[in-house]
């Protein structure tokens, strides 16, 4: 669960968002919409204790594990990627397979094409969640059919544990209706849309 209380933040020449109250809650699933520049971004950062333009009060419970939008792999391997988050090596092997990139798991990271580097990116956070994931545009230079798949694999890790909450980012058309709840940051605040 994340409670956000009293949450604002102030750019030097705008704020960016004022959310009185707001709680992510245990075995739920979210997506978060909204325009460019709105603070999906940022409260994300905010919820992982990363940075200082936002204030307020964040409580948190349980594990997070976060991809950022800009993401980075070490320059080796997929699988030396994939060993840093000591996660669930069958997993990831299954999801290397599922997603595509099973034959490139030896291949340097660097002729990797945008895509298959967030692919590995994707393997590599979802198998180390434990409680929350949050995923922030993790589709955005995947094919359709990719993008599918891994959100539907991403929607599954949710609901294998009743405890676990997924928060995911995107302006991707993505199936709205797979998740327990629908956001957006409009008007400066967070709001349901569904």
């Amino acid at each position: 669960m994340i409670e956000l209380k009293n949450i604002v933040c102030n750019l030097k020449d705008r704020e960016l968002f004022d959310i009185k109250e707001f709680t992510f809650e245990n075995g739920h699933s979210y997506l978060l919409k909204g325009e460019n520049g709105s603070g999906k971004s940022t409260l994300l950062t905010a919820i992982i204790g990363y940075g200082d333009i936002v204030k307020g009060d964040i409580k948190k419970n349980g594990k997070i594990t976060y991809q950022p939008q800009e993401i980075y792999l070490y320059k080796k391997t997929p699988i030396d990627n994939f060993k840093i988050s000591h996660g669930d090596t069958k997993l990831q092997e299954e999801l290397s397979e599922e997603l595509g990139i099973a034959a490139l798991l030896k291949k340097s990271v660097d002729v990797l094409s945008g895509g298959e580097r967030q692919k590995v990116a994707f393997i590599r956070s979802i198998s180390s969640a434990k409680d929350v994931l949050i995923l922030d545009e993790p589709f955005s230079q995947m094919d359709f059919a990719s993008r599918d798949k891994a959100l539907k694999i991403a929607i599954n890790w949710q609901k294998k544990e009743p405890h676990r909450t997924l928060i995911i980012v995107s302006h991707d058309a993505i199936d709205e209706g797979l998740f327990h709840h629908v956001l957006t940051i409009e008007d400066k605040t967070l709001k349901k849309i569904s």
